[in-house]
């Protein structure tokens, strides 16, 4: 894979993005990060003056909340510079697996913006989670409701 092809992923695949985000946001130090800006100028990361957006939106994939509609588009303007520094960490064997919650961002991203993919778009992973434990307390709290410790019914009267 070359620029060219990595930039045109950018523009058509969520996961690469989001990946690409990841990996550069990785190479920034734990102080940048935070403060979502650059102290050091060492060709790592990114540059000072996509430090605060681009560790900013790195934060959202990281929670699981994906982007606007407006954030996609310069979140994909910006990260074309980074694709050389993209390739050089994939060479390195640096890889960006499911970090965080990235599977929930890509979802939100697909689901809040309406974007057709071809397919039926179902729950996200944390959503399918969250409705299990919604219904396991729902059963738990009706048979503490309607039955004693020994598990006979109990009496209302």
């Amino acid at each position: 894979m070359n620029d060219l092809e990595l930039r045109e992923k950018f523009n058509t695949d969520y996961k690469w993005l989001f990946r690409g985000v990841l990996a550069v946001n990785m190479q920034q130090t734990a102080d940048e990060r935070l403060q979502e800006t650059v102290k050091f100028h060492n060709n790592r990361g990114f540059t000072p003056a996509d430090a605060k957006f681009l560790c900013s939106i790195a934060k959202q994939i990281l929670k699981g909340y994906g982007l606007s509609e407006k954030q996609l588009y310069v979140t994909r303007k910006k990260m074309h510079k980074y694709a050389g520094q993209c390739l050089r960490l994939a060479k390195a064997g640096i890889k960006v697996e499911n970090v965080g919650k990235l599977e929930d961002a890509i979802h939100w991203t697909i689901s809040k913006n309406n974007i057709a993919i071809g397919v039926k778009l179902g729950p996200s992973p944390s959503e399918v989670i969250a409705e299990a434990r919604r219904q396991d307390n729902a059963i738990a709290n009706y048979f503490s409701r309607n039955f004693d410790a020994d598990g006979r019914v109990k009496d209302f009267s």
